[in-house]
């Protein structure tokens, strides 16, 4: 194929022969819609598909679904996991929270009774 500088330029007479030449050749390899439709019928469709055939895409259904299953199971495990770590975590901070406000409180309900005994002390009155 003959690639011209000038697109201007008359065309040779050896670019029609090589144009002429490429369009022959795409003439005898088109496929058309009847030519396909002339090579498979729905027979030849029908007699493609067997029970095997048939079979071993039921046998790889089954292999996705039993996978979907393994990853869902896998999936719940995983959660559980989580969810008793989450649970954990809060329970301990629940706990160190109560144990700051037990400590919080007892020393101002120390501060209230020293008070109280002083109180009592210096007026005479002794429980």
């Amino acid at each position: 194929m003959v690639i011209q500088q000038d697109d201007q330029a008359p065309a040779t007479q050896r670019d029609i022969r090589l144009l002429q030449r490429d369009i022959a050749f795409l003439r005898s390899n088109m496929v058309t819609k009847k030519d396909i439709a002339e090579m498979v019928t729905r027979k030849d469709i029908v007699d493609m598909a067997t029970k095997q055939d048939f079979a071993y895409l039921m046998e790889q259904l089954g292999g996705l679904y039993l996978a979907n299953e393994r990853w869902k199971d896998e999936m719940m495990e995983t959660m559980e996991k989580w969810k008793k770590e989450i649970i954990h975590e809060f329970k301990v901070f629940a706990e160190d929270m109560m144990h700051d406000f037990k400590g919080a409180f007892s020393d101002k309900l120390q501060q209230h009774e020293d008070r109280l005994v002083r109180l009592e002390q210096r007026e005479g009155v002794a429980l």
